[in-house]
């Protein structure tokens, strides 16, 4: 299977899209966008969502991308604009089980992080 230049990764939640999108990243070279990193904000808050179609627009009409994510409202533009599209479609089972090592995983670095700052306290 030969992958283009404009990849959307698309599934649903827990089921690889952002791991599967890292390792592609690394392996094809090509810019990869988040769109979990352009809606959030560090405080948890939300940009618009004029904002965030604009900046999606902006990353849509460069040369190379791949773009991870389930904003099904953006689907529409996002698959005019892409050349390859790669649904993660899994069973509900194996998606839970990824949202649960996810949580996890999250859960253990914030153990560590609890215990580094009670020892540095």
């Amino acid at each position: 299977m030969k992958l283009g230049q404009k990849i959307i990764v698309v599934g649903c939640p827990g089921s690889g899209k952002s791991t599967l999108s890292k390792e592609l990243r690394d392996v094809t070279g090509l810019p990869l966008f988040h769109l979990d990193n352009i809606w959030w904000k560090p405080d948890k808050s939300h940009i618009s969502r004029e904002e965030f179609d604009q900046k999606l627009d902006e990353i849509l009409l460069t040369d190379r991308w791949m773009i991870d994510g389930n904003y099904s409202r953006t689907y529409e533009v996002q698959f005019r604009a892409c050349d390859t599209v790669i649904f993660l479609d899994y069973p509900v089972d194996v998606c839970m089980n990824g949202i649960k090592e996810r949580i996890e995983r999250i859960a253990r670095i914030f153990r560590g992080q609890s215990r580094r700052l009670i020892l540095n306290w």
